[in-house]
């Protein structure tokens, strides 16, 4: 924390403003999905910190990185996420890392942190290494036909069968058989969440519309897959002890943790699972489609990437063990350089748990960034 003299430090009272609305404020562009093109738009406009109001609340945004990085490393004591973020989840009945702060959010860390640990990590990549040879088999049937087809949708569908059967051992296979209930429930989840996140006011507490009434069935038929599945789990790890050495996916590794530590209900894990299926689905397809497409405006890079991959699994389409994974250097080089220019979560929305001062500016208590 910075130790700057009172006269200089700034506050959301001294900062610029972009252009708005008398009465609504920045709501009309705030509302865009591309949200993050907005505020660059901004940035270009006042400065790199500034302040917005959306119909009366006030938010500093700030695109300074080295600020930006401050605040992260303070959480969860001296920040928290945006508190809508939990609102949101808790009143879906969701209590996970995603959403939980303070000592709740250190203890579910914890819990996420030993079920990802890396010897759990190994043992999910055989899974990870059967959904790429699908993947790889779809690819080759579009080429053969000559067909074009959407990237975007595609890393979709592979990430969501990677997800879905890592997080609790459920086999949808998008890829070959198209959408299924889960992936259309999914698909009508994800988006609300974000839309009532960032909504200024919460109309759906008080008027249901059609969407809202389905998301809450999308929401509850989810809810009693996965309650399903924990159950099912628990079955396995009973049936099959060795699991608790090696768990297959992430729904054992959290249940042998829950058994161990006996510190978390199923109605955490459930929060944990769901987080684990909205963490993994839209970020890393997006991630792959922008490598993708990085890629194909660089041939050069194409040919060093195919060539350290034919150095290290010659013989294979992919590679066939964790160890070769970790030997691929340019990949992931090329995946580290596409996460830096286009980075799978480009808002982070965080509210002051008291004054803090960095780099000359002061957030007070309260205040939301």
């Amino acid at each position: 924390m910075s130790t700057s003299n009172t006269s200089n430090i700034l506050t959301s009272d001294n900062l610029p403003s972009p252009k708005g609305h008398p009465l609504t404020g920045h709501f009309t562009d705030f509302r865009a999905n591309n949200k993050h093109r907005v505020m660059e738009k901004w940035v270009d406009e006042v400065g790199d910190l500034f302040r917005i109001s959306l119909i009366g609340k006030k938010f500093i945004v700030s695109a300074r990185s080295s600020l930006n990085k401050e605040v992260l490393r303070l959480r969860p004591n001296k920040f928290r996420r945006f508190s809508n973020i939990d609102q949101v989840m808790s009143e879906m009945g969701i209590c996970g890392v995603f959403n939980a702060e303070g000592e709740t959010w250190k203890n579910h860390r914890k819990l996420a942190s030993e079920a990802l640990n890396l010897d759990n990590v190994k043992s999910y990549y055989p899974t990870i290494a059967e959904i790429t040879e699908r993947l790889i088999r779809k690819f080759n049937k579009y080429a053969a036909l000559n067909e074009s087809f959407d990237v975007q949708k595609q890393m979709m569908r592979y990430t969501v069968d990677i997800t879905t059967e890592i997080a609790f051992g459920y086999p949808m296979n998008t890829l070959e058989k198209g959408d299924n209930t889960i992936q259309k429930h999914l698909n009508k989840i994800f988006p609300m969440i974000n839309s009532r996140i960032t909504a200024p006011i919460p109309i759906w507490r008080l008027i249901k519309s059609k969407k809202d009434r389905d998301f809450d069935h999308s929401l509850n038929e989810t809810r009693k897959l996965i309650i399903q599945f924990i159950k099912e789990g628990r079955q396995r790890l009973a049936d099959t002890p060795s699991l608790k050495q090696n768990p297959k996916n992430f729904l054992e590794a959290l249940l042998v943790q829950q058994e161990q530590k006996d510190k978390f209900t199923d109605y955490e894990i459930f929060g944990n699972i769901f987080t684990m299926l909205l963490a993994g689905e839209d970020t890393t397809s997006n991630t792959i489609s922008w490598c993708i497409y990085y890629l194909s405006q660089n041939p050069h890079l194409i040919e060093k990437v195919r060539a350290e991959a034919n150095v290290i699994y010659e013989e294979s389409n992919i590679p066939m063990t964790y160890k070769e994974v970790s030997q691929l250097k340019v990949a992931e080089a090329v995946a580290l350089e596409a996460l830096r220019i286009n980075p799978v979560t480009p808002n982070l929305y965080m509210t002051a748990n008291e004054d803090v001062e960095i780099e000359g500016f002061r957030f007070r208590k309260g205040e939301q960034s």
